[in-house]
């Protein structure tokens, strides 16, 4: 899990929503447009806590955003947030982000 997440954070430092989109199939479809305002984004996870079920994953977070758009200033937001994933062929993917 924690590999998945950092592949999903890496996709979005580097603005690369076919990147996010491998990992949670279900993003929004205004991701990459999302992405084309930004000038740059860091996401970072902290204090993570895994609970693994069968084929299905729950990861508990805080997520830091520190995003800056391409006009107007830095935005900074940390946010509790919860990952669904479920085991899809030899690894995983996101269901949901809430």
């Amino acid at each position: 899990m924690r590999e998945v997440l950092a592949q999903f954070s890496n996709g979005y430092q580097r603005l690369d929503a076919a990147a996010v989109r491998r990992l949670w199939p279900g993003a929004p479809a205004t991701l990459r447009e999302s992405f084309a305002d930004m000038r740059s984004y860091q996401l970072t996870f902290e204090n993570m806590q895994i609970s693994v079920r069968g084929d299905t994953a729950t990861v508990t977070t805080v997520r830091r955003i520190k995003a800056q758009p391409q006009a107007g200033r830095l935005q900074e937001t940390n946010a509790p947030t919860t990952f669904t994933l479920r085991r899809a062929g030899g690894g995983w993917v996101i269901d949901s982000v809430r």
